[in-house]
Order: structure tokens, then C-alpha cells, then sequence
């Protein structure tokens, strides 16, 4: 089947799951459908760039990188949670500028693929980390709004970040916007077909993906795995866990060869 193909991620795309008993952290662990497909279908070499926790606003910086390096033939996205985000601090309050490869980590390298993820930083001074919500610290709005409700006395300037972050970003319209420009830039990006899915129900998806651009060289497959997987295989993969979020190396085997396959040769 189709190889030269880039498929980012979060942890899902990442082998990444967390031992229920001793909380151990495993990554580019089996429990990872790129692989499957790599080693399995692909008739040449794939490009894997993924991180456990990453927001989708990593990719364009991940797949410019890739298409730096190398001939692909598709692009393959594994939209994610909107709850995500980037965060980044200079430790010598410098300003910086830095190339998409700046935080690239090659994990690993064979005939089959090439494996990426991102240091959280190489020099100490440049440092950059995945967020995500922490439920425990946010709770119920009443700030009011700066314009409407006290000018410079609001007192959202004081709240706790994580409760603001959520009710003044994360939680509203801005981060259907963010990912639409996300979407239209990795499709300016591209002259090869980009595939967009995603493995859960539970990831938010727009209605229009299309509010910057026609996207010409994407294609959207609005079923989500975990569904097409049940309604065509019959089989529930949510009691097919590792932990709480990822699923297992079998369930893998069947996105890897059973959806992926569908989401590229599919019609649209």
C-alpha cells in the first residue's frame, strides 16, 4: 500500500500509554497504528512526528519540518483535543526566533520509518511544553468581562491561570478559530493530499472546516474510528484500553489496517 506518507499525532500517535498499577510512562510503545501500517502495508519508508499531550497547533511547525526533509506522498492528521495548548518560557527573557526543527528529536531510524517527537528544550534557555485543562482548577465563571465589568479593576487579572485559560480561551469560540487557520495553513502548505480524522468521538471537529480556505488538497473523514471500527467490524474498542484514554496494540491493528486504509482510499 501507499508508503512516503507522514502521519502526526498526539500520544495516540505516539505509542504513549500509562501503567494503571505503577504509573509508568511508555512511549513509541506497539500500541501505535503508524507503525502497524508502516511495517506491515507501506510500500516505503513513513515519517511518524508525534508527542504525547501535543495540541494540534504543533503540526504545521512538524509537518513543514517533514516536508523539509523529505519526498512525502500524503499527509496524515490525527486531530486531537481542543483542550490543548502550547506553552514556552525564555529563561533569559530573551526574545527568539527559532526554525521549525528547533525542538526536533529523530527517536529512531530504520527502512521502514522515521520516528520524531520534540525535546522540551536543548539548551536550557528556549523551553517549550504541551497543556492541557486541569479540571481541578477551574470552576464556574463569574469574573465578568474587562470591557463591560471594571476596566483595569476586572478581576480576571488575578484569577487563577488555568481557570482563566480555560473560560477565556480554551472553552470558546478562539480555539475553533485557531484550528481552522491550523487547517488552512498546513493545506497551503502541502501539494499532496492531506487526510484529517479522528480516533474518538470525544475530539471536537468543526462543522466547516473551510472558514480560511476552500482547502483544496484536504479531505476530511468526519466518521471517528472508535465508530467506523463498530459499525464495520463490529467491535466496541472503548473496552479496549490500556489506561483511561489509550487503546491497545490490537486495536491499533485494526486502525492500521482496516481504517487507515478506508481514510485513504475512501470516497469523500
Amino acid at each position: 500500500m501507499q508508503g512516503n506518507l507522514l502521519f502526526v499525532g498526539c500520544s495516540h500517535t505516539n505509542g504513549f500509554w500509562q501503567d494503571p498499577t505503577t504509573g509508568d510512562k511508555h512511549i513509541w510503545d506497539d500500541n501505535n497504528y503508524a507503525q502497524i501500517y508502516a511495517e506491515s502495508l507501506a510500500d516505503q519508508q513513513c515519517y511518524i512526528y508525534s508527542s504525547s499531550g501535543a495540541p494540534n497547533n504543533k503540526y504545521p511547525r512538524w509537518i513543514k519540518h517533514v516536508l523539509n526533509n523529505h519526498l512525502v506522498s500524503g499527509i496524515v492528521i490525527q486531530s486531537t483535543y481542543w483542550d490543548r495548548w502550547l506553552m514556552g518560557n525564555n529563561t533569559d527573557l530573551q526574545f527568539r526566533q527559532l526554525d521549525v526543527d528547533h525542538f526536533t528529536r529523530t527517536y529512531k531510524e530504520d527502512e521502514k520509518y522515521i520516528l520524531y517527537d520534540d525535546f522540551n528544550t536543548k539548551d536550557y534557555k528556549a523551553i517549550e511544553w504541551n497543556e492541557k485543562a486541569k479540571w481541578e482548577s477551574i470552576g464556574m465563571y463569574d469574573e465578568g468581562y474587562p470591557e463591560l465589568n471594571g476596566g483595569y479593576d476586572w478581576p480576571g487579572f488575578d484569577t487563577n491561570y488555568m481557570h482563566m485559560k480555560f473560560h477565556t480561551e480554551v472553552g470558546t469560540h478562539l480555539k475553533h478559530e485557531e484550528y481552522c487557520k491550523d487547517i488552512a495553513l498546513i493545506d497551503f502548505m502541502s501539494d499532496v493530499p492531506v487526510y484529517v480524522w479522528r480516533i474518538n468521538d470525544r475530539v471536537q471537529f468543526p462543522d466547516n472546516f473551510k472558514t480560511y480556505s476552500n482547502l483544496p488538497n484536504t479531505k476530511v473523514f468526519r466518521t471517528p474510528a472508535n465508530v467506523w471500527i463498530q459499525e464495520n467490524l463490529n467491535i466496541n474498542i472503548e473496552d479496549m484500553k490500556l489506561d483511561e484514554e489509550h487503546y491497545t496494540t490490537e486495536v491499533h491493528e485494526l486502525i492500521a489496517k482496516h481504517f487507515i486504509p478506508e481514510l485513504l482510499n475512501g470516497s469523500y
